[in-house]
């Protein structure tokens, strides 16, 4: 079984871009370690299509958010030969973790943002 459940902050503004038909909207959050105060992972999380398009509309740096997904490993070759390797979080599922008014507040604030259309598929599968 492949099921991981994150809370965290987003630590930027997601990112939506255009991978042939789809659409992908990479973030990070940061999920607060238990037992170190202070401390807190780092994680990628990437969501498609209808899931990605609600992430980018509706959440913005410092928003608080909660995801349920899997976790992906992803491997490819770089321009040198060297192999390189990452692992994402794919999003099934998100929920608001903050406030009402917190959602209301970054939504009124956020601008407006274009989909990038991707060159090339930067993703290595």
């Amino acid at each position: 079984m492949n099921k991981i459940i994150l809370m965290g902050r987003l630590v930027v503004d997601p990112e939506t871009r255009e991978v042939g038909d789809h659409k992908i909207c990479e973030f990070r959050i940061a999920v607060n370690r238990k037992f170190k105060k202070d401390e807190a992972d780092f994680i990628t999380i990437n969501a498609w299509n209808k899931t990605g398009e609600f992430i980018s509309e509706y959440f913005s740096k410092g928003s608080m958010i909660a995801v349920s997904g899997r976790l992906e490993m992803q491997t490819w070759k770089d321009d040198q030969d060297n192999f390189k390797s990452r692992t994402i979080v794919i999003a099934d599922d998100v929920y608001f973790t903050g406030s009402k008014n917190d959602n209301e507040n970054k939504q009124e604030s956020k601008p407006q943002k274009e989909t990038k259309k991707a060159a090339k598929d930067p993703l290595p599968f």
